[in-house]
């Protein structure tokens, strides 16, 4: 469904450079706060899709039907592999990775995606503390905070035909442990949780893997 979309639309095929698609950042240390401000894109990849013509509205109304584990995987789907291992004498001497030709419509998600997120970051007017796919979270002081912030980021996603969901929530803790760090908070009655890489490992694995894509 959404592959046939993509292929009647007769949009060219973006190019993305995968070693360089980022799906977090992070400005964490160790620390609890009461309340943290969050704002997260409204089911980001099917509303880009249809904002920038890749699908219909029938198929975008269905991949909102559907749930989010379904639909995460209709849409990932696009960038299925197979890793390919060619033996000779009983030893492995080849390993290609057999990419679907759709893959690039699935970078250009996340790609966008993180765009968006970053230009949410560099606008809003507090302090940043991390950000993860299609969400991002700030620390802030009182209603005026959230007020400007939403002001904001309702710019930003209106420049994109998107729509996001603002959300309070309460009692963040961020630990810092094996070189990440390790982030709870209260979501309604439920307790989210986060592993955020250090910035000195996130840079050493984008590093890594720049270098396995030249080898």
């Amino acid at each position: 469904m959404v592959k046939s979309d993509i292929e009647k639309s007769g949009i060219k095929k973006p190019n993305v450079n995968i070693h360089e698609l980022e799906y977090f950042a992070q400005n964490l240390k160790m620390e609890s706060i009461n309340k943290v401000l969050n704002f997260d894109i409204t089911k980001a990849y099917p509303s880009i899709l249809l904002a920038d013509g890749f699908i219909t509205e029938n198929t975008f109304n269905y991949l909102c039907k559907i749930s989010k584990t379904e639909r995460l995987a209709s849409i990932g789907m696009l960038a299925r592999k197979k890793n390919i291992t060619t033996f000779e004498n009983g030893k492995p001497i080849l390993n290609v990775i057999d990419r679907k030709e759709t893959s690039e419509y699935f970078f250009y998600l996340v790609e966008k995606t993180n765009k968006i997120i970053n230009e949410i970051r560099q606008k809003v007017n507090l302090r940043f503390l991390f950000s993860w796919v299609d969400g991002i979270y700030f620390e802030f002081q009182n209603e005026n905070d959230i007020f400007e912030a939403e002001k904001i980021v309702n710019e930003i996603c209106n420049k994109y035909k998107l729509k996001f969901t603002t959300e309070i929530l309460l009692n963040y803790i961020s630990n810092f442990e094996n070189d990440c760090f390790e982030i709870y908070f209260d979501k309604g009655d439920k307790i989210k949780r986060f592993t955020i890489p250090s910035n000195e490992m996130r840079v050493n694995y984008l590093t890594y893997k720049k270098l396995n894509a030249l080898a």
